[in-house]
């Protein structure tokens, strides 16, 4: 939701007195209008409003500059004081005064208790869907909009409010390091030792602070700006540049929703095909119940893709999660099969309320953002092993004669017993002839060595000048010497680097498959459009070039050793 600043309504005024000054300009004499107009001032609606987006900042107790995000998510709605009932000033408390004679005909005043009979919650429940008292501020109250709403419904919402009686004025709240604070009206003001008294009291009123401040200790104060006069960050960054001051930093109260949702992925971008972690954390406060249909209606289908086309895996079934004990956590992996980029969905959490009495009646709603993916896809030069595998065709029904089936049984005896004899015979021809053939003459050795000479030679090059689709090559390449060396079928060797790593448990030393997983990380990393700074591209190479001597060395040695 985009900042909505007010327009004051001083101006309009200005206006409609000028318009009436001409009408009756024909009896009044003559007299610069503009000169006995009062001069146009703000409303405290439009100036706390106004205030709260024009890009507030403070100080931190160490000197750094904050910059708050201002968030609609939340609004903190500050009510009118009430009047005491035992105050002599009440009129409804006065003894009855003595007929008055009759007074001209007023005209009609525009009527502002539009469902003023209502309470505040049920006049404004279209917009908001929870309220949170502040422990510390009885007319104040924060209330969360309504997921989806259309700007034309926010500035409905908002002048609503203005015209509202109840109301005095409103704040947007702010998120500072992912979490939600309400914006604040108390300064804690940290004084020098050698500024006196009389400079501090003057200080403070020149900063619009309510009297009388608050000590907590010698030279520590609490102050409360009220933000009708002066917004209380300008304040803060007022006091904090003073000589006079060591800090003055605002009072933040954290905003605790009852409901708040994490979602996020290991990464946000991958190939096709590879697994992508994700975790599900939602967290809840004392006395709210989370609904069965939260997880019934849980889809993480990507929008704008065919249902063939992604695959979700969860680690545990959902039957099995508990919806009582918060956090409730569920991990797993996404895969998709498409390139481009493609949006996971909001997660919507159903939940009711138990602390307040007949409001877990209410099913209410709270959705994490939506996430986006980038998935890349690679097309090889060369269809090498990657052509398309076409299954082999069935083989035909045999027939059955009732006059063959003799034959047929004494004719399978004698194939399997050649083929038996065969396998034999070509057992001990290999087992004669094994030290006799050079080990680098197999095709598995061969096929090793020109895939070691080949990164050998890309490592060599100059880092700068390799493309994004270079890189892929490069990795598979790796991967596929690897696979090599550790006896893993070629179609085991995709995925990311954790889950390949994961198949060469018990096949390499601990530091050959620490080693390869930095480097398969790295490389994963560029892919997924996490580009690595330049000073750490060449030795991404170097420490690649280094594991693949490495590990031919070893193989090397093991093979004379055997």
């Amino acid at each position: 939701m985009s900042a909505c600043p007010r327009k004051s309504k001083a101006r309009k005024i200005q206006v409609l007195t000028l318009l009436l000054f001409l009408l009756q300009s024909g009896t009044a004499p003559a007299q610069d209008p503009l000169a006995t107009l009062p001069e146009s001032e703000p409303s405290c609606f439009d100036f706390v409003w106004d205030n709260a987006h024009d890009d507030p900042w403070f100080f931190d107790r160490q000197g750094q500059r904050v910059v708050p995000e201002v968030s609609h998510d939340w609004l903190v709605v500050t009510f009118e004081e009430k009047s005491d009932p035992s105050d002599p000033s009440d009129p409804s408390d006065q003894p009855d005064q003595p007929d008055q004679p009759d007074q001209p005909d007023q005209p009609d005043q525009p009527d502002r208790s539009d469902g003023a009979e209502k309470p505040f919650d049920e006049r404004y429940a279209e917009f908001f869907d929870y309220r949170l008292e502040s422990p510390d501020a009885t007319a104040q109250i924060l209330y969360r909009l309504q997921q989806g709403l259309t700007n034309q419904t926010f500035g409905t919402l908002m002048d609503r409010l203005e015209n509202d009686p109840e109301v005095r004025f409103i704040q947007p709240v702010w998120r500072i390091g992912g979490e939600l604070h309400r914006p604040p009206e108390i300064i804690e003001v940290v004084w020098k030792a050698v500024t006196l008294a009389e400079e501090r009291r003057q200080l403070l009123a020149a900063a619009g602070a309510m009297e009388p401040a608050e000590a907590e200790n010698g030279d520590t104060v609490l102050v409360r700006i009220d933000p009708c006069r002066r917004a209380p960050w300008r304040a803060a960054v007022m006091l904090a540049q003073d000589l006079g001051v060591v800090s003055a930093v605002p009072r933040l109260l954290k905003l605790e929703p009852p409901v708040a949702i994490l979602f996020k992925t290991d990464t946000y971008g991958a190939l096709t095909g590879t697994p992508i972690p994700f975790r599900l954390e939602i967290r809840f406060r004392k006395g709210i119940r989370i609904e069965s249909a939260t997880l019934a209606n849980l889809d993480l289908k990507p929008g704008g893709i065919f249902r063939n086309l992604y695959e979700v895996n969860y680690d545990r079934p959902l039957t099995g999660v508990d919806l009582s004990r918060s956090p409730i956590t569920l991990t797993g992996t996404l895969v998709i099969y498409t390139p481009g980029k493609v949006d996971l969905p909001a997660i919507p959490v159903y939940y009711r309320d138990s602390r307040d009495e007949g409001s877990d009646r209410r099913v209410l709603s709270v959705s994490a953002p939506s996430t986006s993916l980038q998935i890349a896809s690679l097309i090889p030069d060369t269809p090498g092993n990657y052509q398309l595998r076409v299954p082999s065709p069935p083989a035909p029904t045999p027939l059955s004669l009732p006059g063959l089936t003799g034959r047929l049984n004494t004719a399978r005896f004698m194939t399997v017993l050649g083929l038996l004899l065969l396998a034999s015979a070509g057992a001990g021809w290999l087992r004669l002839n094994r030290r006799q053939v050079p080990e680098e003459n197999g095709l598995e050795n061969l096929r090793r060595k020109e895939l070691r000479n080949r990164l050998l030679t890309r490592a060599r090059q100059d880092a700068g000048a390799m493309e994004l689709w270079e890189w892929a090559v490069f990795g598979m390449d790796l991967k596929d010497y690897v696979g090599e060396i550790a006896g893993i079928p070629p179609d085991e060797r995709g995925g990311s680097h954790s889950f390949f790593l994961r198949r060469l448990e018990n096949r390499l030393t601990e530091a050959e498959r620490d080693q390869i997983g930095l480097v398969l990380r790295d490389i994963d990393h560029l892919l997924a459009g996490a580009p690595l700074a330049a000073e750490r591209v060449q030795p991404l190479l170097d420490r690649t070039q280094d594991l693949i001597l490495k590990l031919a060395s070893g193989r090397t040695e093991s093979t004379r050793q055997g």
